[in-house]
């Protein structure tokens, strides 16, 4: 499949978007299945040294828009 990035679950995505209530876009990790397929459009990502659930519950805050302001 060329023209996508693989994600595994437990890696996230960024999207840069904006859309109503996501200012800066939206970053959500893959948690329902084991892969999945995205565009090249989409900022992935995988975190070595930190806790995932936490990090995932602060993108979904919207906290982090805090940081880019």
């Amino acid at each position: 499949m060329s023209g996508y990035y693989l994600l595994k679950n437990g890696e996230f995505a960024y999207n840069k978007s904006y859309s109503v209530g996501y200012d800066f876009g939206s970053i959500k990790r893959l948690d329902r299945y084991p892969m999945g397929a995205l565009s090249t459009l989409y900022i992935c990502f995988a975190l070595k040294r930190h806790e995932s659930d936490f990090i995932k519950a602060y993108f979904d805050s919207l906290k982090w828009y805090i940081v880019l302001l």
